[in-house]
């Protein structure tokens, strides 16, 4: 059974970004490598462990033959010689007997184990009591019905040895990787295998709970289907590894058999919505319509495997599969490659799974036997597409929200330098204004402006002129601190309210630093250097408005402009006009001692 998954242009970190990936891409290919081979070999290690047999095999037509008929005519010697890497022509209406030398017996027990959970049925004879089988299993009775539960059928064999009798039922050509272990390999086997699924299920989970997390913190319905998109992946898996039927439907056999398909199925049409959701907008229209139609066909498959069956649609639903991925990788990697480096963090986890699942997909149409790899394979490439994905979704997230930033930003911020624009500058100074008054002496209001930068744009160009403006707010930027404002007008010039001045004295000192910045040599001002006009008040309250103070600094850096020898001058608060002693005048007529 097959189981289906699932403008930086102009960036200058693009490059760094791209590096980046591909050594992390580098790393988690070794990493997918190495845990292959590590796979293979323990399977490899069992294999060797477990006690080899020899076998003859017959076909019959479903209920043709009895156990006693099957038993005959392979001691006669009609059977065929059979391996565990040789399918057998397997069908809904067909069965196999096999006859197995299993060797000498053990006191201690052992179990004749075929370890594939999408096996139909498997029932255990012995040559004294052909009449009734001593152990059953497969996904034609439930799991609880079963001689030993387990992921997939184990046969106990108890103390016996010598010939068995193995009749096998499965809806399609497969092979049959049977093998004996102990009592003791066997749940010594069983403590691991069950430790490393519920390390997957508790990866699924956590990755469940970030996206969904990230689906409402960052409002991208993208996090929501690459949650629906990873719960489908692993009820594939659950499915095909036996532990839904394990734990979840055990009395429920018809489901383990239908999971395996439907829930890949779905899984399969959730990942081209989640690939279309990724790269658009799309390139060109009729992919939007291919995507689509191909998600449908999906849908449309698990629906017919529920009503008409596995065997119209097993070998289609193997085929759309296999087709998913030449659909969507060309997308992605024109998107790794046009649009966000994000992209190739999904192409390297399609291409895991791919690489997993297409082995699977070629056992189950009888082009590969059963082996490690074909068998545990798509676990493998399914457990390290899960972490990719997300990688590339928080990736992509986090520009996403950068851009969100940058343009937030653009509503409160002058396009060219990055501070405070004019309206939300003058609204800080109204609201200085406001705790001046409640803090005498604590706020001061500053108003700068570059002198010469006139001269440098007709000199040197706009271009010099613009750098020129962007280096004055580098060194405007400099006097300011924690919680202080820093912003420019409409007009040119570039405000500061400082919420802690501390007097007259530290005002001028950082006053005459950002002067002393302007005067020093910057090589993308073309030998220009800055001159600075600086007009500060330590009592803003004693105007009316933000307006009202605004002009009278402006009148002050126009008087510095007709002698530039004191570059930094303070607005005093204006004087109040004098109290007289004499007695206010009385109206006209009034009586003085009225």
């Amino acid at each position: 059974m097959v189981h289906p998954v699932a403008d930086p242009r102009t960036n200058p970190e693009r490059g760094a970004a791209r590096s980046g990936g591909r050594q992390a891409l580098g790393l988690l290919g070794a990493a997918a490598w190495w845990a292959r081979r590590l796979l293979l070999c323990a399977c490899l290690l069992v294999t060797l462990a477990a006690q080899a047999m020899t076998g003859t095999v017959i076909s019959a037509g479903r209920g043709e033959l009895t156990p006693e008929a099957a038993w005959a005519r392979l001691a006669r010697g009609e059977g065929e010689p059979h391996g565990i890497d040789q399918f057998q022509p397997a069908g809904p209406r067909q069965e196999q007997w096999f006859l197995l030398d299993t060797g000498p017996g053990d006191p201690a027990g052992r179990h004749l184990v075929l370890p594939y959970a999408g096996l139909d049925l498997a029932e255990l004879y012995l040559p004294q009591a052909l009449g009734q089988p001593v152990a059953r299993a497969g996904d034609a009775i439930g799991v609880r019905r079963w001689t030993l539960p387990y992921l997939y059928p184990v046969l106990p064999l108890g103390a016996n040895g010598g010939r068995v009798l193995l009749k096998v039922r499965n809806t399609h050509p497969t092979s049959f990787p049977w093998r004996l272990e102990t009592a003791a390999q066997f749940e010594a086997e069983r403590k691991w295998v069950l430790l490393l699924l519920g390390a997957y299920q508790g990866l699924v989970a956590l990755v469940l709970v970030l996206s969904a997390v990230n689906a409402i913190a960052l409002r991208d319905v993208t996090h929501a289907v690459y949650a629906a998109y990873v719960l489908m992946l692993a009820a594939a898996q659950a499915s095909l590894t036996g532990v839904a039927g394990y734990y979840y439907w055990s009395d429920h056999p018809q489901w383990s058999d239908l999971a395996a398909v439907v829930f890949p199925m779905l899984g399969t049409s959730l990942l081209v919505l989640f690939v279309w959701l990724v790269v658009r907008p799309l390139p060109w229209r009729w992919v939007g319509w291919l995507l689509g139609l191909h998600a449908a066909t999906g849908l449309l498959l698990a629906a017919m495997f529920v009503l008409v069956g596995r065997e119209p649609t097993f070998t289609a639903a193997n085929a759309y599969f296999i087709l998913t991925f030449p659909l969507c990788l060309p997308l992605l990697v024109w998107y790794a490659v046009r649009r966000s480096p994000a992209g190739w963090w999904i192409t390297a986890g399609l291409s895991a799974l791919l690489a997993g699942a297409l082995l699977q997909a070629l056992r189950n149409v009888g082009v590969l036997p059963m082996s490690p790899a074909t068998q545990y394979g798509s676990q493998i490439g399914a457990a390290i597409e899960i972490p990719l994905l997300l990688i590339a979704l928080y990736r992509r997230s986090r520009d996403r929200r950068d851009l969100l930033v940058r343009q937030a930003a653009l509503e409160d911020r002058d396009p060219l330098t990055g501070l405070v624009n004019d309206f939300f500058t003058r609204r800080q100074v109204g609201q200085a204004m406001q705790r001046a008054r409640a803090s005498p002496g604590q706020v001061a209001v500053l108003r700068l402006r570059v002198s010469n930068l006139g001269a440098i744009a007709q000199e040197s160009g706009q271009q010099v002129a613009s750098a020129a403006m962007l280096h004055a707010a580098s060194c405007v930027r400099r006097i300011a601190g924690e919680g202080d404002t820093v912003g420019r007008l409409a007009e040119g010039d570039f405000v500061a309210v400082l919420e802690h001045a501390g007097g007259e004295g530290p005002l001028r000192a950082g006053a005459a630093h950002v002067l002393a910045l302007g005067l020093r040599p910057e090589p993308r001002l073309a030998g220009h250097a800055l001159k600075f006009h600086v007009a500060f008040t330590l009592a803003p309250d004693a105007w009316a408005d933000a307006e009202a103070l605004l002009a009278q600094l402006e009148y002050r850096l126009e008087a510095i402009a007709q002698a530039p020898q004191r570059a930094i001058q303070e607005l005093r608060p204006p004087k109040a006009p004098p109290v007289s002693d004499a007695p206010a005048s009385l109206p006209p007529g009034a009586d003085a001692a009225g």
